[in-house]
């Protein structure tokens, strides 16, 4: 009996780890999508020439923006290297500015915060 119990608590710990990695690996990204369509704020970042390298995609440029003094990266899905500088339009949580997109992850239809910035496609 003890290690039937056993052996359902490993599965279950298994199964809690697994399901904690997809999450990391996908969920994460997709949560904080959610978050930022319902509850993001608007605002401008500036292309750097920092570039975010993906496997198996082409390489893109980061963001940075401040925000109470303190700065912020993200990935601007931008593949032109000759906008460094350039400013574009950010979404970013203002309880968390660490969770921040381009408004290119967006589409007008499905953003539920009010931009000012031209909702790029």
């Amino acid at each position: 009996m003890l290690t039937k119990i056993k052996a359902v608590l490993i599965l279950m710990a298994f199964a809690m780890a697994f399901l904690l990695i997809i999450y990391m690996l996908v969920g994460r990204f997709f949560f904080n999508a959610l978050l930022l369509k319902r509850n993001g704020k608007c605002g401008k970042a500036i292309l750097t020439n920092m570039k975010v390298f993906q496997r198996y995609q082409e390489t893109t440029m980061q963001y940075q923006f401040t925000y109470n003094g303190k700065k912020y990266n993200g990935d601007s899905l931008e593949k032109d290297f000759t906008k460094v500088g350039d400013s574009i339009c950010i979404v970013y949580l203002e309880s968390d500015p660490g969770i921040n997109l381009s408004v290119k992850y967006f589409t007008e239809s499905n953003m539920k915060v009010d931009c000012d910035c031209v909702i790029q496609k």
